[in-house]
């Protein structure tokens, strides 16, 4: 761990990680509340958080794939000052009043911009790390993202309650200058460069016919992703109707990945594969039922962030699915496969975003956090009992234990 620290581009690309991903979920919340006021609809926050996961099913990834035609530190560096740009941009269009759509449109382009920077900064990360650095790294990154969501939300109310939306979305525009100043500082090896494949429906679905265990993984992974994603977009929401203050809206929403973070330094990974998920699944059934319960009690504040702690359990079962897909992928096929896979997360994640909304502006946020967690429960209860009893079926192509050095996570990074 301390050799990958030492390491100062690693260094570089978790510290601008960090703080870009900081001052971006920041300005997510200050968006939600603006979105909010403006329309008073639940389903607008709902839009807020699909325009960002939306370019990750098509335009996004398309323009990610430039990272391996021009030096990828020029790359980003570019994406961030674009960011910081359009950031700009919608903060003084926010100063001035203008239409909702207006900041929409220029949040959506930022979004574009996304899978550009997370592409390539994980294929950077590749470039500058040795064989020994890149798997402490690989856990540095995760950790990091988990942290940076978790401050970012945290931050974004704090902020909104003391210098308002405008200055937050500010904040944010700076907070991608500064990563860009991390990752101009980066010096990567000529030779370097390490050929990317792309993904293959044919690979993936000839992985997961031979496989049950890694096929009951995704799909109860992507299952539970969208209730969950549910209910963490509808925080502003839930938190205005419980009553609290803009501030405690922000640590509300910072409790899913809180937990989340938690729960994936306790994930016990020596443990076998069926034994590994059919308790993660178990114990995120169980979590999704208590914060169902916590949820019909919105009137006692602390229930409210016990019921969003407790969906961060779920999202930490994810990182066992990832685990256990990445062990018993083949080699040949683990980089076609992780890409098919990513879709589908994002794809669970958008439609999760979008579900939420409409029903909280139907039946109240408090109805819709505690059916998305019942059926949250449901999917994370079936998942359990089907790996349970497919725990001896191995898959039928030869199972790869360790990982290569190109490994992407498709689950939650």
């Amino acid at each position: 761990m301390k050799q990958a620290l030492a390491n100062p581009a690693i260094r570089r690309i978790l510290a601008a990680a960090a703080v870009s991903q900081i001052g971006d979920w920041a300005a997510r919340l200050a968006v939600a509340f603006v979105v909010l006021d403006e329309t008073g609809l639940a389903s607008g926050v709902s839009v807020v958080a699909v325009l960002f996961f939306l370019p990750w099913l098509g335009p996004g990834q398309l323009l990610a794939s430039f990272g391996d035609r021009m030096p990828r530190v020029r790359l980003l560096v570019g994406s961030e000052l674009t960011r910081a740009a359009l950031y700009a941009a919608i903060a003084l269009a926010a100063s001035t009043g203008a239409p909702v759509w207006i900041l929409l449109t220029g949040v959506a382009l930022v979004a574009v911009i996304d899978p550009v920077w997370e592409a390539n900064r994980s294929a950077l990360l590749v470039d500058v790390a040795s064989d020994d650095e890149y798997a402490p790294a690989q856990k540095f990154v995760t950790s990091v993202n988990q942290a940076s969501t978790l401050v970012g939300w945290a931050l974004g109310g704090v902020l909104v309650a003391a210098v308002g939306t405008v200055g937050t979305l500010w904040f944010n525009a700076g907070s991608f200058v500064v990563s860009a100043m991390f990752v101009g500082g980066i010096s990567v090896p000529k030779d370097s460069e390490r050929p990317h494949r792309s993904g293959s429906l044919r690979a993936a679905v000839r992985f997961l016919r031979s496989d049950r265990v890694s096929l009951i993984a995704i799909v109860t992974t992507v299952g539970l992703t969208i209730p969950g994603m549910g209910i963490e977009t509808q925080a502003p929401v839930f938190g205005r109707e419980a009553g609290l203050a803009d501030q405690w809206i922000g640590v509300l929403a910072a409790m899913v990945p809180a937990v989340t973070l938690l729960g994936v330094l306790l994930i016990p990974h020596r443990r076998p594969d069926a034994q590994l998920l059919s308790m993660s699944f178990g114990v995120s059934a169980v979590a999704l039922v208590g914060a169902a319960v916590a949820f019909s009690f919105r009137s006692v504040a602390i229930l409210a962030f016990v019921g969003y702690a407790a969906v961060g359990v779920p999202f930490a079962a994810s990182t066992a699915a990832n685990i256990v897909v990445g062990r018993r992928l083949p080699g040949s096929d683990r980089a076609s496969v992780f890409v098919v896979v990513q879709t589908a997360v994002f794809a669970a994640l958008s439609i999760g975003a979008i579900v939420g909304g409409p029903i909280s502006d139907l039946a109240g946020s408090v109805f819709a956090n505690i059916s998305l967690a019942i059926v949250g429960a449901v999917i994370c209860g079936v998942g359990g009992i089907l790996t349970f009893s497919h725990g001896n079926l191995a898959p039928s192509e030869r199972v790869v234990s360790n990982f290569t050095r190109n490994r992407k996570s498709p689950f939650h990074d």
